[in-house]
């Protein structure tokens, strides 16, 4: 089954690897990884998630970052607790259901409910209504077992992308003794 990936200008390391008959695509790029298609916010991203701050069952969904960062914030606080409720209004709530998508098809949470009511915002001239999504998921019977096997697919990947920035760096090496050798 092929994979595709879009590269950007930074550089890439793409992984391929067989899984239960289909196979796994990863990208790496510094900062992010994708797996199955989803991305997986890096140790740089959780510094976004503030640890000081008490854990919410709450996960307000925002049209400015991706709806992969809202499963990684999900799948967060699905670990606190065994049910939270995405939040999402106006142009936001494609990326509610995108995440909430994504966590039920990848086995780490069961659709609750799910409601759209009207709310009254503060606009600049004057209140304005719009829409507001709220989808209550609940924790699923396979979360645990789907985090620990993201777990290994992780620490799988930082040891592949680690052998090779380190066969990266011996090449580097080798060719820099070959050019002294020949000045």
């Amino acid at each position: 089954s092929p994979c595709f990936f879009f590269n950007d200008t930074a550089t890439t390391e793409i992984y391929t690897r067989s899984i239960v008959g289909s196979v796994r695509c990863v990208q790496e790029t510094g900062y992010q990884r994708r797996v199955h298609g989803i991305l997986i916010l890096m140790e740089a991203k959780d510094k976004a998630i503030k640890k000081d701050t008490k854990p919410t069952d709450k996960v307000t969904i925002s049209a400015k970052r991706a709806a992969a960062f809202y499963v990684y914030v999900a799948k967060q606080a699905l670990s606190n607790f065994p049910e939270i409720q995405l939040h999402a209004v106006g142009s936001a709530m494609p990326n509610c259901v995108s995440a909430a998508d994504s966590l039920i098809k990848f086995g780490y949470a069961d659709l609750k409910k799910s409601l759209v009511e009207p709310v009254e915002l503060q606009g600049y001239n004057g209140p304005i209504r719009r829409p507001k999504m709220i989808i209550i998921l609940t924790k699923s019977s396979k979360f645990k077992d789907q985090m620990e096997k993201a777990s290994l697919i992780k620490k799988e990947n930082e040891l592949a992308f680690n052998a090779i920035n380190q066969s990266k760096q011996n090449l580097h090496n080798q060719t820099a003794v070959s050019y002294t050798h020949l000045t």
